[in-house]
């Protein structure tokens, strides 16, 4: 599932190459504790190579993208091809999109009203995005939640400087399985 993850970054990347992008992809929050007493630090780490996700002043637009709750496999009749039915999934992401503030406050609507319906992907018959997504400004609940309340701090030194958005997309696919090993 991660090429999906992957395909969403390439149209992202291909649609806002103007802007200094760091696109950290498939992420995973990641708990960790120095010893006895310490605090616990949570922040997203990249699923491939556990880089640790953060905001830079280096970039001008940020993203990342977790799964928000378990994908859910059935098989569907109405998507059948021949005798068997398909194994049809549903894939719950999270988005965060983090820009710096003088990119404007539509930014954000620009990139959910353009994100494509179906994406093309190598190893799935098809891939659709919903067109139902939930988008989420809360900036302070979201990095405290994304980057956890030991970071909030240095966020909350540049909290001017930046917006901050969740955008839940759903994304619903059948794997070639001929293609999957």
């Amino acid at each position: 599932m991660t090429e999906i993850i992957e395909a969403i970054d390439a149209w992202t990347l291909d649609r806002y190459a103007a802007y200094k992008t760091k696109l950290y992809g498939f992420s995973e929050l990641i708990h960790v504790t120095a010893g006895e007493g310490s605090v616990e630090q949570i922040f997203p780490a990249t699923y491939d190579n556990r880089e640790k996700v953060t905001i830079n002043d280096k970039y001008s637009f940020i993203t990342w993208m977790r799964w928000q709750s378990p994908a859910t496999y059935e098989n569907n009749e109405q998507w059948n091809f021949g005798a068997e039915d398909a194994r049809f999934a549903v894939l719950p992401l999270r988005l965060v999109l983090i820009h710096k503030s003088d990119l404007g406050e539509d930014l954000c609507f620009d990139f959910v009203n353009n994100l494509p319906s179906k994406l093309t992907v190598s190893g799935y018959k098809f891939v659709f995005v919903k067109p139902e997504f939930s988008v989420d400004p809360d900036h302070d609940a979201i990095i405290q939640q994304e980057l956890g309340p030991a970071n909030y701090l240095v966020y909350e030194k540049h909290r001017f400087k930046w917006n901050v958005y969740v955008i839940n997309i759903t994304c619903e696919f059948i794997a070639c399985e001929s293609l999957t090993p």
